[in-house]
């Protein structure tokens, strides 16, 4: 059987019936996602969108470009126009979930009819395309890149591609010659696609592939080169163009954050487990991913947040889910197979597929995690553009059959695929509230992950944050049960410790973290900083000060080390280590370092109050006063935290008490400078000079 012709111009045409399929797909596309507007900022939405201020005034738009997505990890993002599309949310709407929300549905629609649109310039068929175009507008997989701000990078990336693919579609229609408008709008989404996601780099492929595709479906007889010939052509008149765009793209990358790929960067082991294992485990794994990603893909159940370490074991050897993972390879190989026999149209889906998930099987690259049904929002569309083909073309042969048998198999089947669709968007609104607020987030995760280390330590940080300690406690300890080496796990159970003054507990976690004493890394400030506040709190100056000594071989002016080891030099105990002196000249360095910073303006009140400077205590006592109480409006201000908001008012409490000590001593000494003194016999009163 011959490929069905891909349709000239004329077929391209948008006509009422079109209008009327994309009205109902954009109504669909934001219908099953609407109970999601009244939903909070959830999860990564509050360090990328409501704390990083680079997106909160158009005046630092050349900031976004300049620098990478994140501002609180190190890994090697750079999404500028994600974040500019945050910024110009901001300018309009403010910081207001509902707002940011709304873009996101906006975006998911306009995607949806970008896949109808390439349906019908692919292969002219309308109910085909209407079902691609549904199947993407309600799937539930999509909950994950649709409903959390963040999502966005999925979004605007996959429309870019989505859109991209149709241009170009529509310009080979039209001969496919010469620099067209259609052409140069694929050169700059091609851009647009990076700059928004890095998987937006898989244009190339798929627009490869699509060539190839087409090419195959004309008659050898009708060819004007041979293979080579023929892709030489493409890549000087097609490819040329999208590669520049890609050069630019990286250039800018690696401008802005020192790198093109992720070269020197180690992704957390509870991220993504494959970190450490040979190039034949990554395949292994792949293969699991590849098995689940598609059995999500087919039944929309169950959906979870998280599949850091241990929600999904790495595969070294031959297990159920390695054998699924390799009936689903098979099964692809055999509908390219069969397709290329007969229509090939299935064949461009597959690729196109396996092209979009390339990026997320951490085989040829690793990323930042292991499983996200957030990346299958591009290769969905694949799965969807499969789907709209398989289902009607299968109903119309039985249909055409003409017995009653093959006529109620086609009945079956579009019954069957109204039921699926109808399951899908269930499926998918019942998800949406799952995303309702971190807390409710978190414990769906626990629930479909009770093994995920990630998952305890998120619920565990939660409760602890909510002043829920002996329940959070537990989920943190359970976190660092499951990963050892957790580091957020350990930080957070070490910052509870300290908080509740356990402070054998905290030095005993914080341990291991710091066990290699070669490293230099600036990840170990933090567990060593609260390592030496334990050790310093039980009363061992020598393990205390070695802890502080290695901070400031890492940052040589870190103010908390500094502040830290002024203390011990003024501690009347501290044995060779005291140095009074020396101890003020470095606590004031400190203070001048972080005027602000609420525990060096303490500790310099402490140590004003051990040496009797009464105005210099007094005076910083009232800074840090000051500093605390605004410290604890801007906690109050983007949501409680309930850690740190008992050790604010500790401080405050501690520096009370300072004040008040420094008051009365002040009086003290006032009291015996005024007091009058007794003469010794024969002596004369002293007297005031006139200047006196």
């Amino acid at each position: 059987m011959q490929p069905s012709p891909v349709p000239t111009p004329a077929d391209a045409r948008w006509t009422r019936r079109d209008w009327g399929a994309v009205t109902l797909l954009a109504v669909a596309a934001v219908g099953v996602y609407a109970n999601s507007l009244p939903n909070a900022f959830v999860y990564d939405d509050h360090a990328v969108v409501v704390q990083d201020q680079r997106s909160h005034s158009l005046s630092r738009i050349g900031e976004l470009f300049s620098g990478p997505y994140w501002t609180v990890t190190t890994r090697p993002l750079y999404r500028p126009i994600t974040l500019l599309s945050f910024s110009l949310n901001h300018a309009i709407a403010g910081v207001s979930a509902p707002g940011y929300r709304a873009v996101n549905l906006l975006l998911h629609a306009l995607t949806c009819v970008a896949v109808y649109r390439l349906m019908m310039l692919l292969f002219g068929r309308f109910w085909p395309a209407v079902l691609a175009g549904a199947v993407f507008a309600v799937h539930p997989i999509h909950v994950e890149a649709v409903v959390p701000i963040v999502g966005r990078s999925e979004l605007l990336s996959g429309l870019a591609v989505v859109t991209a693919l149709a241009l170009y579609a529509g310009d080979a229609a039209r001969g496919g010659h010469g620099v067209t408008w259609r052409y140069l709008a694929v050169v700059l989404l091609t851009w647009t696609a990076i700059l928004c996601k890095e998987s937006g780099i898989v244009l190339i492929g798929m627009v490869v592939l699509f060539d190839v595709w087409r090419r195959m479906g004309v008659p050898p007889d009708q060819r004007e080169h041979k293979w080579d010939g023929h892709l030489a052509n493409r890549f000087l008149v097609r490819y040329a163009g999208m590669l520049v765009a890609v050069v630019i793209a990286m250039s800018m990358r690696r401008r802005a954050i020192g790198m093109l790929f992720a070269e020197g960067v180690t992704f957390p082991f509870v991220d993504n487990p494959l970190v450490a294992d040979p190039w034949w485990v990554r395949i292994l794994t792949g293969v699991v991913l590849l098995g689940k990603y598609l059995r999500l893909l087919a039944t929309g159940h169950p959906l979870s947040a998280d599949y850091s370490y241990n929600a999904i074991p790495v595969a070294r050897s031959m297990s159920w889910s390695v054998a699924w993972g390799l009936v689903c390879v098979i099964a692809l190989a055999l509908a390219v197979a069969i397709s290329l026999r007969r229509r090939r149209e299935i064949a461009l889906g597959v690729g196109w597929f396996l092209a979009g998930y390339a990026p997320a099987a951490n085989v040829l690259v690793l990323i930042g995690t292991l499983f996200a049904e957030r990346l299958m929002y591009l290769p969905s569309m694949a799965a969807a553009l499969v789907c709209g083909l398989a289902v009607p073309g299968a109903a119309a042969r039985w249909w055409s059959g003409g017995s009653r048998g093959s006529r109620g198999l086609a009945v079956g089947l579009v019954t069957a695929t109204v039921a699926g669709l109808v399951t899908y968007g269930v499926l998918t609104v019942m998800r949406n509230r799952v995303w309702r607020d971190d807390e409710t987030l978190f414990r769906d995760g626990l629930s479909k992950q009770p093994e995920s280390a990630r998952c305890q330590y998120n619920i565990g940080a939660w409760l602890v944050s909510h002043g829920q300690f002996d329940d959070g406690l537990k989920h943190l300890q359970r976190a660092v049960e499951i990963a050892d080496q957790y580091f957020l796990a350990r930080t957070k159970l070490a910052t509870c410790y300290l908080s509740l003054s356990r402070w054998r507990d905290a030095a005993g976690v914080l341990g291991p973290l710091v066990a290699d004493t070669e490293s230099r890394s600036e990840h170990l400030i933090s567990p060593l900083a609260m390592l030496g506040k334990a050790r310093l709190e039980l009363g061992e100056f020598a393990a205390a000060w070695e802890c502080f000594e290695r901070i400031r071989s890492i940052d040589p002016h870190h103010v908390g080390a500094m502040r830290c080891q002024a203390e011990i030099m003024t501690r009347p105990d501290a044995g060779s280590l005291r140095d009074p002196v020396e101890g003020w000249d470095l606590i004031q360095r400190a203070v001048n370092l972080d005027p602000e910073n609420i525990a060096s303006l303490a500790g310099a009140t402490r140590i004003a109050l051990t040496q009797k400077r009464f105005v210099e205590g007094l005076i910083y006592v009232k800074r840090g006063l000051r500093a605390a109480r605004q410290r604890i409006k801007r906690i109050e201000a983007r949501g409680r935290d309930e850690v740190e908001l008992r050790s604010l008012q500790a401080a405050i409490t501690d520096l009370r008490k300072m004040r008040g000590a420094l008051g009365r001593q002040d009086r003290e000494r006032h009291k015996r400078l005024l007091a009058p003194t007794t003469r010794r016999p024969g002596s004369r009163p002293a007297t005031r000079k006139a200047s006196d």
